[in-house]
This record gives structure tokens, sequence and C-alpha cells, in this order.
């Protein structure tokens, strides 16, 4: 009726030995001296103190103890944020239409991105362009 079964209702856990409290307190103050050692570095290091573990039992007693080692995860070493971003000085041309084809220019506008088939065909269109960006650019500091 509460979606509890039997097995689960009367289960009592058995509580961990005196052997494994002495190989948690052990893993634990190795832990704090040096917290990059993983379970492999564990095992030996408790076999140094005289524990014959292997390392099943030693990631069974790190997991349970939520202990992991500390070492550098994947993209720590990528910079923040850029400090200066090139201005796309094409923009005015793609912001007339979403998807177009324009045919006096011969250019394709696709999501904001131009394609051209031939760029030379109105050169001073796009140079005039460019130069307006320019001054844009200047005049709010770009």
């Amino acid at each position: 009726m509460l979606g509890l079964s039997k097995g689960g209702y009367y289960y009592k856990p058995k509580p961990e030995s005196a052997e494994s409290l002495a190989i948690m307190r052990a893993i634990d103050l190795e832990n704090t001296e040096h917290p990059t050692k993983g379970v492999l570095g564990m095992v030996d290091h408790l076999s140094l103190l005289g524990f014959a573990v292997g390392p099943k039992r030693v990631r069974r007693l790190m997991r349970k103890m939520c202990i992991t080692a500390i070492y550098p995860r994947r993209s720590l070493s990528k910079g923040g944020a850029a400090k200066f971003r090139m201005p796309y000085l094409l923009w005015t041309l793609c912001a007339n239409s979403g998807t177009a084809s324009d045919s006096t220019s011969n250019t394709t506008t696709i999501g904001g991105h131009i394609r051209a088939s031939d760029i030379s065909y109105r050169s001073s269109d796009i140079d005039s362009q460019l130069e307006q960006n320019h001054e844009f650019a200047l005049q709010n500091g770009i």
C-alpha cells in the first residue's frame, strides 16, 4: 500500500566492523594531509601502515565517507572572457533580411551569414558600407 516492500521495511544494515572503522580513520587522516591521493595511492599508504586492503574495499570506504581525490578537472585552463572582440563590420548587409537573395549584388544572406558567389561584383557598395561601419565603430568606441 505504501509502495514499500517488506524486505526494505525489515532490513537493518550491518554496522561497519572495528577494522573498517580503523581503516576509515587512517583514510581520513591521510586525505587531510594529501587530498590528491586517489584509491590506488590510498591502498599503497594503507599497506605501509600494515592494513591488508585492496582497491575495492578502499573505494567503497572512500565513497561511504564521500572522499574524492582533488585533481585538475576539464576546462580549468581556459581563460576568462575576452578583453576585446573584433566587431563584425558587415552586419548592416545582413541585418536587412533573415533569408533572402539579392540579385543585384549576387549575394545570398542565410540566417545572418553572407554567402557571396562574386564578391567583386559590387565592391563599391561594400567599401562604402565598411567605411560607415568603421565610422560607427570609432564613434561608439568599439
